[in-house]
């Protein structure tokens, strides 16, 4: 009996000392000028799957009604994350580009603090992630090919 009660309490002992508090991750999109299509983001945890937008731990689509949206995600484990993000104005569910590669739609990315012209790698764009957190992400289009397509949505 003394070692049920004992092996009860250690169970119990070692799931407080165990137990991780989940962490809020606020990914705060910016400059959004369409209010009638859909803004999908991602957040990936390494870089094969930054790279090719293939696997994602957590994700949103939204159809924002403001400027500046606030998507909120629960996440287990603290680490090194990157989230990234594009507005599909045309509609047809993916991440349209142009020549080289260059995406047509607008895209936001976390920690985007480089060059512009240089495309997005998780290590540019990845961040610590150890507490609740919010990054800031500026969707950014500058190519004319967006001004196109932002005009006719």
């Amino acid at each position: 009996m003394r070692d049920t009660i004992l092996i009860i309490l250690m169970s119990i002992t070692s799931t407080f000392v165990f137990a991780q508090d989940n962490i809020i991750l606020t990914l705060e999109v910016k400059n959004i000028k369409s209010f009638d299509t859909k803004l999908y983001v991602g957040i990936y945890d390494n870089k094969k799957d930054f790279k090719n937008k293939s696997h994602t731990i957590d994700s949103a689509i939204i159809i924002p009604k403001t400027e500046t949206v606030k998507l909120t995600f629960t996440i287990k484990d603290a680490g090194m994350y990157a989230a990234a993000g594009f507005q599909d104005l045309n509609g047809n569910k993916k991440l349209d580009t142009g020549i080289f590669g260059i995406p047509i739609e607008p895209v936001c990315v976390s920690d985007y603090n480089h060059k512009p012209k240089s495309p997005p790698t998780f290590i540019k764009s990845e961040f610590m992630l150890k507490s609740d957190t919010v990054i800031v992400m500026p969707l950014m289009s500058g190519n004319k090919e967006i001004e196109k397509l932002e005009k006719k949505f």
